[in-house]
């Protein structure tokens, strides 16, 4: 009898990017769930930022309105 194969976890790394020094200034590794994003956020701050994001409900919930940009595809 074969043992089925287990599925990975996808593994996600966010980061934070500063556009005018083009430079990272924060990453996180970890799951596409609001803790991830917590932990980000939680590195970089939220008090002047621009979120650029997917159409993700998770940063929907994390981030607010007012500092959330949708991403160009």
């Amino acid at each position: 009898m074969a043992l089925p194969e287990k599925q990975a976890a996808k593994l996600w790394v966010w980061r934070a990017y500063d556009v005018d020094q083009r430079r990272t200034v924060a990453w996180m590794p970890g799951g596409r769930e609001d803790a991830t994003c917590r932990r980000l956020i939680g590195k970089v701050g939220l008090i002047g930022k621009t979120f650029v994001t997917d159409n993700w409900e998770g940063c929907h919930r994390v981030i607010p309105q007012e500092s959330r940009s949708p991403a160009r595809t």
